[in-house]
């Protein structure tokens, strides 16, 4: 048998779609036609080295196929087996495989067999089987927009009805507004002269409360401050200026905001403490301070410990006296109430230092000047 010869074209039935192939019972080729060996991209010098079936076929056909061949060599011949065909250069296409064997006396000699290229077939089957998913598709869209139309439709009934009950109520309502805005304009016209007398005597009570807050300022500053620091300079026993410089402390806790608010209970100092807060404010020293209370060096560290605890600045680096300055009032109308509580306490330590200056009338003794640079009022 030559091995290297070849089938006419004559023996397809469709040329460049038809493979007709002759194996032995090895599965090797024994001859191929030309546009065969074409299509699958094999030489004939291929065919004489030895190539077969299993190499024109994807490795997941290959049992297949072997079983196909074995039952033809056994005399059942095969006819439209689908196998996916592989080309040399590894591209694919599907196929269907017939054979049958050949025989020598009794004994099978060869297989003779066909592949036929289906892939126009392939693609039909499967637009077919698309447009009959399209097909199934379109007939579910088409009951549910059905169903859809008629819900609808009754929805729109329901909501004409609905429309119509509520132009009727829009217009019960309506002229049931018309009516209310007719009493609201004339209850409005009431609140806007009821407003307008109520603007003026707040403004007449707002007058009358600056001016006692001035009167009350004024008297504090020129008669009783100007005495009390005469007294605390004067006296010669400690515990009459410590009394002196507590009364005059309390007088500005009296009328300083601040003083109220380090009062409040969220603070809650007590009144030693109240004291030395006033006098840190004022720019005192922890000597000053316990000098002019009459009391240890130590108390007034103690009172200032607990003051930074009860303000929340233990532990952090912030100023005592910079914290407490900013509990101070904003209010211009206090600013005079702030000039008097941010002067410097007049009581001084007990070295026998005594600053007098010429200010006030009648001998009366001034601040002397503060340490933070601020002007102070007598």
């Amino acid at each position: 048998m030559d091995h290297s010869a070849s089938l006419p074209d004559d023996h397809e039935p469709e040329p460049g779609r038809v493979t007709i192939f002759e194996m032995d019972a090895r599965g090797r080729f024994i001859r191929v036609n030309p546009r065969g060996l074409e299509r699958f991209g094999y030489s004939r010098q291929d065919v004489e080295a030895g190539a077969g079936t299993i190499d024109m076929v994807v490795p997941e056909d290959h049992q297949r196929v072997l079983e196909s061949i074995a039952g033809t060599l056994a005399g059942q011949p095969v006819c439209h087996n689908e196998v996916t065909c592989l080309r040399k250069d590894g591209s694919t296409f599907p196929a269907l495989f017939c054979a049958a064997a050949r025989f020598r006396g009794r004994r099978p000699a060869a297989v003779l067999g066909i592949l036929i290229e289906n892939t126009r077939q392939k693609a039909l089957e499967t637009d077919i089987v698309r447009l009959r998913m399209v097909e199934m598709e379109l007939g579910r869209a088409k009951r549910s927009l059905e169903g859809r139309v008629r819900a609808r439709t009754r929805e729109l009934r329901e909501t004409r009805k609905a429309m119509r009950a509520l132009v009727r109520e829009k217009s019960r309502t309506e002229r049931a507004l018309r009516r209310l805005e007719t009493e609201l304009a004339s209850k409005s016209g009431k609140l806007e002269d009821l407003n307008t007398a109520l603007r003026f005597l707040l403004k007449v009570k707002d007058r009358e409360k600056t001016g006692t807050e001035e009167k009350m300022m004024a008297d504090l500053r020129d008669r009783v401050f100007p005495y009390l620091r005469k007294l605390e300079r004067k006296a010669r026993e400690p515990e009459i200026r410590a009394l002196a410089t507590v009364v005059d402390n309390h007088l500005k806790a009296i009328i300083s905001p601040f003083c109220r608010r380090l009062g409040c209970p969220s603070i809650n100092l007590t009144p030693a403490e109240l004291n030395v807060a006033l006098m840190v404010r004022a720019g005192k020293s922890t000597r000053q301070i316990a000098d002019s209370l009459n009391v240890a060096y130590k108390t007034v560290e103690t009172h200032r410990v607990r003051i930074r605890k009860k303000l929340g600045l233990t532990h952090r680096r912030r100023n005592l006296r910079t914290c407490l300055m900013t509990l101070g009032t904003t209010d211009p109308r206090h600013k005079a109430m702030g000039d008097i509580f941010t002067g410097p306490f007049p009581a001084e330590s007990l070295r026998g230092r005594d600053r007098r200056r010429p200010g006030i009338p009648g001998g009366s003794i001034t601040h002397p000047p503060n340490p933070t640079g601020e002007q102070n009022m007598p």
